[in-house]
């Protein structure tokens, strides 16, 4: 990363636990699958597709919590204000709790979830979702296996601010169109 980077990154420090970051998607399956979200969710702008959640920050960065196809794991995300290789993509970062939520309580989220299977399932989740939707309908199955979008979804239900109901299938729409605009941009260039 070079210094124009390090200078677009510089407001790290007022970032707070519990925030969001959305990923722009990138990918075929990703733009085939926005596209039938963006027919269900018409206000929706199509930029993200991956989401992560603050989880820690200490003296030198950020560390997010996300669900990946390795599983549920938490990972460095700024080292020194630097973004880490694995994440220098464009991203923007969603304020969504009232409050800064309690570390204790945070760390026990992280340790109940941390090593849970990837949801394999999420795409079919999705599209079957959507139909439903299409029809008046709802659905949703509970398991302990989670896409990144259920994790954020789980995280704020667990900390008492839910964007979507229980049964309901959580997909990035839900939380975008209700968080409403974003509080922070990095662009790659």
């Amino acid at each position: 990363m070079n210094n124009e980077q390090y200078q677009r990154t510089r407001q790290w420090h007022r970032w707070q636990v519990g925030d969001v970051v959305i990923f722009k998607r990138n990918g075929k399956l990703a733009a085939v699958l926005s596209m039938a979200l963006k027919a269900v969710y018409p206000k929706w702008d199509r930029y993200g597709w991956h989401g992560a959640r603050l989880v820690e920050k200490d003296n030198m960065g950020w560390w997010i919590m996300e669900a990946t196809g390795s599983g549920v794991g938490k990972k460095r995300f700024i080292i020194n204000g630097y973004i880490s290789e694995d994440y220098d993509q464009s991203f923007r970062l969603y304020h969504w709790l009232d409050k800064t939520p309690d570390k204790a309580k945070v760390d026990r989220f992280i340790k109940e979830r941390l090593n849970e299977p990837y949801d394999v399932g999420a795409y079919f989740g999705t599209v079957l979702s959507l139909i439903l939707k299409v029809f008046g309908r709802e659905g949703r199955w509970h398991d302990r296996q989670h896409h990144c979008i259920e994790l954020l979804a789980e995280f704020d239900r667990y900390f008492g601010k839910p964007w979507c109901g229980l049964y309901q299938y959580p997909v990035l729409p839900l939380f975008t169109e209700q968080a409403g605009h974003h509080y922070y941009s990095y662009t790659v260039r």
